[in-house]
């Protein structure tokens, strides 16, 4: 039984998962946070006023922004690599462990 090599589809998928997952994370931070009080302007604030708060623009700026052909201000590309990246980690990171999983398992099977 061979190792299932993983598509292009699945990986986008997975990433744009991530990204919302990654997104949802913020917006619990950031709800927690104001109930101190009010909140100074920050990438997240202007980035969910200017509409850009979405996975799907975030993943398209991304790619602007890797051909340095992105007008956004530096705290907003700033944000979407910071997104995109960590989202793109959590990903492989899920796959490694998964295939890790599934080797342990057919290993065991073996026994």
């Amino acid at each position: 039984m061979g190792k299932k090599k993983i598509t292009d589809q699945e990986i986008a998928d997975g990433i744009f998962e991530e990204i919302k997952l990654s997104m949802k994370r913020v917006e619990d931070a950031h709800s927690k946070d104001g109930m101190d009080g009010t909140l100074r302007s920050d990438a997240y604030s202007r980035m969910k006023d200017e509409d850009l708060w979405d996975a799907n623009t975030i993943i398209s700026e991304y790619l602007v922004i890797r051909e340095k052909k992105s007008i956004l201000p530096a705290s907003l590309r700033q944000m979407i690599i910071l997104l995109f990246e960590l989202a793109s980690t959590n990903f492989w990171a899920k796959q490694a462990k998964k295939e890790k999983d599934a080797k342990a398992k057919r290993k065991q099977g073996k026994k």
